[in-house]
């Protein structure tokens, strides 16, 4: 868990998207002090999701 006044970033790929990527950037932000978030830590929350987009519309001339 990071610290208050902590510097964070989100890593916004899911854990099976690009696996030795995400490890690469975890690292790289340890070096920096920078504590990881990655997306499949944060818990969904129905209240933050949008509403799907409407049908596309038909073209017409």
């Amino acid at each position: 868990m990071s610290k208050p006044g902590q510097l964070t970033a989100m890593i916004s790929s899911t854990a099976a998207d690009l696996p030795e990527h995400r490890r690469e950037v975890e690292k790289a932000c340890l070096r920096e002090g920078i504590f990881p978030i990655g997306m499949e830590n944060l818990a969904a929350r129905a209240a933050a999701a949008m509403p799907p987009s409407p049908p596309p519309r038909r073209l017409t001339r």
